[in-house]
């Protein structure tokens, strides 16, 4: 990731295709409350700075590592903010350091901590090299030497080193389930498609559009009622009996993330493609990877939203489920048996949990998970939820 910077000794410079984040976690708390932290705001003040000296330090063709360096540095410091209590983002001990570095590699599962310990590297070399550092030089000095000495140690046994480039990523996210989904809707609209005044799927055509998604749907005619038997059983019902696209939760939920990328775009009583169709069907390799990324974090602020939005627990459940979401972020997975034995609600949790294993947005087996690729756009999503939360308190 960053070449040798003058004031450092080290025999190893972290490598450039290392600007990934450095561990394999399922939501984090340290990570779900990154706007709340005080971390992210400040590394945010700082960016047009740590962009012009990455590009500077790290040569041609290194600004599009650039963001993902700085989401990995942001991604450290949030975690030495939290197992130290210091918001500073321009000094650290080399004491905390080594602790949060060492806890980051006893609870995050896979992490790759020689790619943990160059982030660590690659930022401090900012600091100093800008004038950023707030520290002494005594403090500056032994953080220097600790670096050398971690990168001079091999990884922890046990542990394989797994570094992801864009291109990686990109790969990862085009294999689960959410994405696919969203390349079939998008060749089922092909040119265009008729739609409803709001952009909602016509009634004539959620049957097809939900069979793209491998969900089973039937429009109920006039007077006839809903059987909510599966209910009972916190499951989902073999066909969904239904009045509009969003009572297909996977259908309606989909579409309207992919209306509010751009990726579609409504236009009168039609849906056509959007602006950004065209860079989540290819191009870069970058701007692939950003696209899906914003299109899974709009994915998931949607479903926390309709989950709030429903009447007399809505709130409860989105909260008891951030909580759960959080916990995995910050490598403290919940047992997924805890889980559903939640007094009262751990039926409906679980439900709504599946819901996003289907969409491969996590992992549940003996504990809920959230893979490494995932990370970024289920922080993003948690910190839009405590923003809109705020929000909306701040209303009353």
């Amino acid at each position: 990731m960053a070449k040798k910077s003058k004031g450092r000794s080290s025999k190893k410079s972290p490598a450039k295709k290392s600007t990934g984040h450095p561990g394999r976690t399922r939501p984090t708390s340290w990570l779900g409350n990154l706007e709340l932290s005080g971390v992210a705001n400040p590394l945010k003040r700082m960016a047009p700075q740590w962009h012009a000296w990455f590009a500077r330090t790290q040569g041609p063709g290194s600004a599009g590592e650039s963001g993902d360096a700085l989401a990995s540095a942001t991604i450290l410091l949030a975690a030495l903010a939290r197992s130290t209590g210091n918001l500073s983002v321009t000094a650290y001990t080399a004491d905390a350091l080594g602790k949060t570095l060492g806890q980051m590699g006893q609870v995050v599962e896979e992490v790759d901590l020689p790619v943990a310990i160059e982030v660590a590297a690659l930022y401090t070399d900012f600091l100093h090299e800008t004038g950023n550092w707030s520290g002494s030089d005594q403090e500056y000095a032994a953080v220097l030497a600790l670096l050398d000495r971690l990168q001079g140690q091999d990884a922890p046994i046990g542990r394989t080193p797994k570094v992801l480039s864009a291109k990686d990523d990109l790969a990862a996210l085009e294999d689960i389930a959410a994405i696919k989904h969203a390349h079939a809707l998008l060749g089922w609209v092909g040119q265009g498609v008729q739609a409803t005044g709001t952009g909602a799927i016509r009634l004539r055509d959620i049957s097809p559009a939900a069979a793209l998604l491998g969900v089973q749907a039937r429009v109920l005619v006039a007077g006839e009622e809903k059987d909510y038997g599966h209910l009972a059983t916190w499951s989902e019902p073999d066909i969904h009996e239904v009045r509009s696209m969003r009572e297909v939760p996977v259908l309606g939920q989909m579409w309207q993330s992919m209306l509010d990328t751009g990726i579609l775009e409504a236009r009168s009583t039609k849906v056509v493609p959007g602006p950004a169709c065209e860079t989540f069907s290819g191009g870069t390799a970058q701007a692939q990877l950003e696209i899906y990324r914003l299109f899974l974090a709009t994915l998931l602020t949607s479903w926390l939203k309709d989950l709030s939005g429903r009447l007399l627990v809505g709130n409860f459940l989105a909260t008891a489920l951030t909580g759960v979401l959080a916990d995995a972020l910050a490598g403290r997975p919940r047992a997924t048996g805890t889980i559903a034995a939640a007094s009262l609600i751990g039926g409906v949790l679980m439900r709504e949990l599946r819901f996003l294993e289907t969409l491969g947005l996590i992992v549940i087996d003996a504990h809920l998970w959230v893979p490494s690729e995932l990370v970024r756009p289920h922080a993003q999503a948690l910190a839009a939820d405590s923003e809109a939360r705020l929000a909306a308190a701040d209303s009353v």
